[in-house]
């Protein structure tokens, strides 16, 4: 039987987006009988936190810092090419739109977005470069590629040169459940203390970096103070990344300070019922390859107003009110649009739970096991 490498190395205590879809293809590994051995590399401090993988024999727990790039990036050209002869490899599968260097065996990638492509302008030189580089590379060497959205693969074959016909549309999921558990009176006023929540508000969810729009988010939250004299305060959870003082000085210029709220980076267990107690939640990105956010917002019962660029359309449909994220007046507007209506809020609150039906895991873990059995 062939054996596949499955490059896990990206798990860590926040994994965000990218570690919940390498989570679910592992639990289809650890649940599943599929036509190929697999091979799971997963970080030494991932197996420590999670010992139930050491359970199962092939999962083999390395000991790299996967969470320092530098030192990866240099690691990588010296393990993979001995790991995978060593393993006997035949396959090797990468989640993180580009395949580590060093890796000589075919493979199959995952590339979830062209970001630095699309916003040079955020990225250090040197990152911007290397990404440039080794993404065109993966993706010319690439035995098959899976794109997370239609606009990513666009964005694929205008910027990688690469014919669509090699590229496998294949949506990330949402598990609705989690999202939909209903806490006490009390556990939510013990939430609303703990964020310091006192008034009804607005949220949105995302690292503080400049594609994610902040800046502009709360210049429309100022015009709906203002004119629109909404009693809302603004909630931004994300931890900090690069470029993020300049969000911190808008509050300040605005004189907002007593009405935006930074949580910085949340437990995962308290992110649901803050999405329950928004009246609203708001991604006005101007870069999403996929976007997970408004459907678990869906998912937990809160309308949605989103940005009306690249793959947000496509992922919520007719679901959630498109706005152009460059336009101050419009955010402002289409957010009062659902603060100000009753009906229509509900009414998107019952589209939003109806649409995210289609994007169940276990559709996009099965499509993305059948690419990989195809190519093995």
């Amino acid at each position: 039987m062939k054996r596949v490498a499955f490059n896990a190395l990206v798990m860590g205590p926040n994994i965000g987006g990218l570690g919940v879809y390498m989570q679910e293809i592992m639990n289809s590994l650890l649940q599943e009988k599929h036509n190929f051995e697999p091979v799971v590399y997963l970080p030494e401090t991932w197996c420590k936190s999670h010992p139930e993988y050491l359970e199962h024999p092939f999962v083999k727990c390395i000991s790299i810092r996967a969470d320092n790039p530098i030192l990866r990036i240099l690691i990588d050209p010296f393990f993979w090419p001995n790991q995978l002869r060593k393993d006997s490899i035949d396959l090797f599968f990468s989640p993180m739109s580009y395949f580590p260097l060093g890796t000589n065996v075919p493979g199959i990638v995952t590339i979830h977005d062209l970001r630095s492509f699309n916003c040079p302008e955020y990225y250090p030189f040197l990152r911007y470069h290397y990404l440039q580089w080794i993404i065109r590379r993966s993706a010319r060497n690439a035995k098959r590629i899976i794109s997370v959205s239609q606009y990513t693969r666009d964005d694929i074959v205008k910027y990688l040169k690469v014919d669509s016909s090699n590229i496998n549309v294949i949506h990330e999921g949402i598990h609705a459940e989690p999202w939909q558990i209903k806490s006490t009176d009390d556990e939510y006023n013990t939430y609303k203390k703990k964020y310091g929540l006192e008034k009804p508000f607005i949220l949105s969810l995302g690292h503080l970096e400049p594609r994610k729009n902040y800046i502009r988010l709360i210049e429309a939250f100022s015009i709906l103070k203002k004119e629109f004299s909404i009693e809302h305060d603004l909630v931004i959870v994300g931890q900090e990344n690069w470029f993020f003082k300049e969000i911190y000085a808008k509050v300040v210029e605005l004189n907002l300070n007593n009405s935006v709220h930074f949580t910085n980076f949340v437990a995962q267990k308290d992110i649901a019922p803050l999405y329950q107690l928004a009246d609203v939640f708001v991604t006005v990105s101007t870069f999403e390859g996929f976007g997970f956010t408004p459907l678990e917002s869906m998912a937990a019962g809160t309308p949605v107003v989103v940005s009306n660029c690249s793959s947000l359309p496509e992922i919520v449909g007719d679901a959630a009110i498109l706005c152009d994220p460059y336009n101050v007046k419009d955010i402002a507007s289409s957010i009062n649009k659902l603060l100000s209506d009753e009906s229509l809020k509900s009414k998107y609150i019952a589209k939003g739970l109806e649409h995210i039906k289609q994007y169940p895991w276990n559709k996009c873990v099965n499509e993305t096991m059948k690419v990989i059995e195809e190519h093995v």
